[in-house]
């Protein structure tokens, strides 16, 4: 069950790529557009996988298993790293959006 999330992840980043890669015609800055449904995945799925670990009570980080009731101080900081990773990559999306106008 647990690892149905990333599995779900996963298949949605490799299908949002492939409609980017066949719906986008060929001209420069493609790969600007693909870097930003990377990032906007990524910034969609950090705080919705820390909402799915506070309720299961345990989260992942480097395939090591932090349960909430056996070391909390553990727990809560792998919540903040993923949520701090989800601001840094939401504040590299609004800096990959506002590049052309610059």
């Amino acid at each position: 069950m647990r690892y149905r999330i990333y599995k779900v992840f996963s298949v949605v980043l490799v299908l949002s790529i492939l409609f980017t890669a066949v719906f986008t015609p060929n001209i420069s800055g493609y790969e600007g557009f693909l870097a930003a449904v990377f990032i906007s995945l990524t910034v969609l799925f950090c705080p919705i996988y820390c909402l799915y670990a506070y309720n299961i009570g345990e989260i992942m980080v480097y395939n090591i298993t932090v349960k909430r009731c056996e070391s909390p101080l553990g727990f809560w900081a792998a919540v903040a790293m993923y949520l701090i990773l989800s601001i840094v990559f939401l504040f590299m999306l609004f800096m990959l959006f506002m590049q052309p106008y610059t």
